[in-house]
């Protein structure tokens, strides 16, 4: 089994992601302060903008790691090097498409969604940065599938934590230093861009040597190959589009900038455990390629069973903590704003997590098998009916910031229960209702973790940061360990163990 690695992977992960969190933590309301509340709001909806250009460039790019991983684990080195070049020089034409739209969205800017008096130059320049960084990220990606092909994704997670921090720490600078400016956000994230793309580009030279982009290897069918399985990605982007991609333009166009700032505050906490949960999914797409490749269908079938128990169990604290404790965060982390609303907007937001989290990984088995049409044309139809409810609503009743909030996250839990289960059974010849016992445990264990939160608050009952920090650390502590109880066998408790004693396998990707 591929678990040493993962577990790594894992691990590696959860340090990521607890310290995007952190800065996520201090430095939102430093930005609010700082640049304002309505200033703030635009900073999400430039990228709400990049999310919409990756739908296209997902048709191509999606399952680029997949095809490449795949051509490695066979050693095929001349298809390897085929579809890397490929990739790096379609990416760079596409690149260049991308800048016209760009240009013509910033120039239209104040025809999309008003601008605040005196700030129009600062946002503009805001964009034309976001968007830059976007650009450079789209040419640089292809040089992070040495990382997948050699399953050391911890690289990739070091390299969050590090692109992360270095945004702060830019931004901040430029912040004490000169004048506040929306502008230093879009500079921030493009510098960390280039950290980003310069690191990754360091890791293929030492995970995969001799590997670079070479004009003699660019292929036309290697194109055709990649748009047609990745096709159904770029209408996966679309449908995620749809369902929640739209939600700030939403606010921001027809309840005004301050809804509109309200939504990005709220996503905040949500967007990253989202992140958290997929990055912790992804952890275990190069072992299911891996063994897809190689024909294993047993071990296939055992690691997906085991993804869905440990993702259900790492999930299953924050986000009861999230639900429990949520009012009492935003009291203390954003005094003067209405906590209550703030937590109920963020429980709509997240809500699936809950229930949905542990099947995360069922995406990563699509890809791996190359079935992504199905999965992907039921998401674009949740993704219109989403957004065709959320403008009924807020046209025929004063649901407003909940209709934003909720309706997502009804319909894509219908979805992710009533149909990517059965799906992920009959694709891997299983009984329709194979994997509904993983989702009930999943489903019983946070029910229980929320149980233990609330059983925590009422004997703490925290009310300043060290009350709660303290609270946070007693639900973590006695969640996992019950949950490591409760959710897994004692042979997969074992593995556990011995997985995180193991020795960390070399740089260059072979085991110790």
């Amino acid at each position: 089994m591929e678990s040493r690695q993962t577990l790594v992977n894992v691990l590696a992960n959860i340090v990521s992601f607890a310290a995007n969190l952190a800065v996520s933590f201090f430095f939102t309301p430093f930005l609010i302060r700082m640049l304002g509340e309505q200033a703030y709001g635009f900073v999400g909806l430039a990228n709400s903008f990049t999310s919409g250009l990756a739908v296209f460039t997902a048709a191509f790019n999606a399952m680029a790691g997949r095809f490449i991983a795949v051509a490695f684990h066979k050693g095929d080195e001349k298809e390897v090097k085929t579809y890397f070049s490929t990739v790096f020089f379609t990416n760079a034409a596409l690149s260049c498409s991308c800048a016209v739209i760009f240009a013509g969205i910033i120039i239209c800017l104040d025809r999309l969604v008003g601008l605040p008096a005196g700030m129009e130059a600062g946002i503009r320049m805001l964009f034309a940065c976001v968007f830059a960084s976007f650009s450079l990220e789209l040419v640089c990606s292809v040089f992070s599938a040495a990382a997948f092909c050699k399953n050391r994704l911890e690289l990739r997670a070091a390299l969050s934590m590090v692109q992360s921090v270095a945004r702060v720490l830019i931004i901040s600078a430029l912040f004490l230093f000169l004048t506040p400016n929306v502008l230093y956000m879009g500079l921030g994230t493009l510098l960390a861009t280039v950290i980003e793309g310069g690191c990754n580009l360091l890791f293929t030279r030492k995970l995969l040597p001799g590997l670079r982009p070479e004009r003699r290897f660019f292929s036309g069918k290697a194109v055709r190959s990649l748009v047609s399985a990745g096709i159904w990605n770029a209408v996966v982007q679309l449908g995620n589009l749809l369902m929640t991609g739209l939600d700030l333009l939403l606010a921001g166009s027809l309840l005004g900038p301050s809804a509109m700032t309200l939504i990005a505050v709220t996503k905040s906490i949500p967007n990253n455990l989202a992140n958290f949960a997929n990055m912790l999914s992804n952890m275990f797409a190069p072992s299911f390629t891996k063994l897809y490749a190689k024909g294993e269908w047993p071990r296939l079938l055992g690691q997906l069973r085991f993804s869905f128990r440990l993702t259900g169990w790492i999930l299953s604290v924050p986000a009861a903590g999230i639900f429990v404790f949520g009012d009492v965060f935003y009291r203390l982390w954003l005094p003067g704003q209405d906590a209550g609303l703030l937590q109920i907007l963020t429980m709509l937001t997240m809500a699936a997590i809950l229930i949905n989290g542990s099947i995360l990984p069922l995406y990563s088995v699509f890809t791996a098998a190359n079935r992504l049409r199905l999965p992907s044309l039921t998401l674009l139809i949740c993704g219109f009916v989403s957004t065709v409810l959320v403008l009924l609503l807020l046209y025929t009743t004063e649901l407003g910031l909940y209709a934003i909030a909720g309706v997502s996250t009804l319909v894509g839990s219908l979805r992710e229960l009533l149909f990517l289960p059965v799906f992920a059974a009959r694709s891997l010849g299983q009984k329709w209702y194979a994997f509904y016992r993983d989702i009930a445990r999943s489903a019983a264990l946070s029910g229980v973790s929320m149980g233990i939160c609330f059983a925590v608050r009422l004997l703490l009952q925290p009310a300043d940061w060290p009350g709660l920090i303290g609270a946070g650390l007693l639900c973590a502590a006695v969640c996992w360990m019950l949950g490591l109880l409760l959710g897994f066998d004692k042979g997969q408790r074992k593995e556990i163990f011995r997985a995180l004693k193991r020795k960390h396998p070399s740089s260059d990707g072979s085991r110790q």
